[in-house]
């Protein structure tokens, strides 16, 4: 089997009002699609995610990125290509389907998720062994993300993702105060009454800043909270922290620096935080959840703002993580008219279906075909 043709289309997706990733504002979402298209006449889909404050890549930067690997494969023939995907090949590059190459994560992303949804249509039984009981509708337990800034906001998901150390006034910082005692205040009355807030810093924080953020929290509320996502701008001040607060760590920005050691695995670690398009991939993701289990850490899937093609992808992956609650519940914040999956949220839980929408129809800018 070969590759018989790749094309390309750009795709922006208006938020439904503008989100703050790191120090950029954003307005849109910018995605590229990869289709993949093969010898047996079936073809797979899947998403570049391009996210200014993540992400920092160009589309131009993708499409030669992807030229330079795609083109020299075209009508080679491919014998990996035969047999559908094993399980134990998904923590390999690939799959170990195309050749090995050094490519930006959100490529990776792609090719993998069309590989995916390629080996699907191709071996349709393969895909319920590789992830039972996703071939019809299914569901996931997911965390909602909550902004200090949000006047309504109900508490009927699974756990609670706050963005904090936002604020560039005291009184911006009392009223995040506020808003998270707010939040844990209507949990102590709800079900069940286990730990279900983590507090998202983004690296804002010295290690002094937080200590003075943390005591501001009454005894209540800090029962409340099951870790904080990498608060501190420099990760090996952690230990200090931790051993005065012995207040989970839930890493995400550090996991690279983990992988190419340059840190070890932080005291107090309960969580990796893992967005598969900045990571390197699907099976990136893959390659952690073992050595994750056998150290008694959850993996938490995440998001880079996917579209519905995307995010389908990412519901796979934390499908593998039945009983953890992902930060996938982000496709409200995405004015996506036609979208390829639907997604409903309900009492923690997030219901994926396919959409009757065969052909996506946000604007396209300028498609690539190649």
């Amino acid at each position: 089997m070969w590759l018989d043709r790749f094309d390309l289309q750009n795709i922006e997706i208006p938020f439904k009002k503008p989100i703050r990733v790191g120090k950029e504002t954003l307005v849109k979402k910018q995605s590229l699609y990869l289709t993949l298209a093969f010898s047996n006449k079936k073809s797979g889909k899947g998403e570049i995610s391009l996210l200014s404050g993540l992400i920092n890549l160009s589309p131009e930067e993708v499409i030669k990125e992807v030229n330079l690997f795609l083109l020299p494969l075209l009508k080679r023939n491919l014998k990996a290509l035969d047999k559908p995907i094993e399980e134990v090949e998904l923590k390999e590059l690939f799959f170990n389907k195309l050749p090995k190459t050094k490519l930006p994560s959100p490529v990776i992303f792609a090719i993998e998720s069309a590989l995916l949804d390629w080996n699907k249509v191709s071996f349709p039984d393969n895909f319920e062994h590789l992830f039972p009981g996703t071939v019809n509708d299914f569901s996931i337990p997911v965390n909602d993300l909550l902004y200090p800034t949000d006047q309504v906001f109900d508490l009927k998901a699974s756990s609670f993702k706050i963005k904090v150390g936002r604020f560039n006034t005291d009184e911006e910082k009392k009223e995040e105060i506020s808003f998270i005692k707010k939040v844990a205040s209507r949990l102590k009355n709800l079900p069940p009454p286990s730990q279900r807030i983590r507090l998202d810093g983004n690296r804002s924080f010295s290690l002094k800043s937080l200590q003075k953020y943390i005591d501001l929290l009454d005894p209540t509320t800090l029962a409340q909270i099951e870790y904080l996502e990498e608060p501190l701008q420099n990760i090996n001040e952690w230990k200090d922290f931790y051993k005065k607060n012995k207040i989970g760590l839930g890493l995400d920005e550090s996991i690279l620096d983990l992988e190419k050691q340059k840190i070890s695995l932080p005291i107090g670690t309960k969580a990796f935080i893992l967005k598969p398009s900045a990571i390197g991939g699907i099976s990136k993701y893959f390659s952690y959840l073992n050595w994750v289990h056998e150290k008694g850490i959850k993996i938490v899937v995440s998001s880079t703002f996917e579209s519905s093609l995307g995010l389908f992808v990412l519901s796979l992956l934390s499908s593998k993580e039945a009983s953890t609650p992902s930060g996938l519940n982000t496709y409200k914040y995405l004015e996506e008219e036609n979208p390829s999956y639907l997604f409903e949220t309900i009492d923690g839980r997030m219901l994926i279906k396919k959409s009757s929408n065969l052909v996506f129809e946000a604007k396209q800018d300028n498609p690539h075909q190649l």
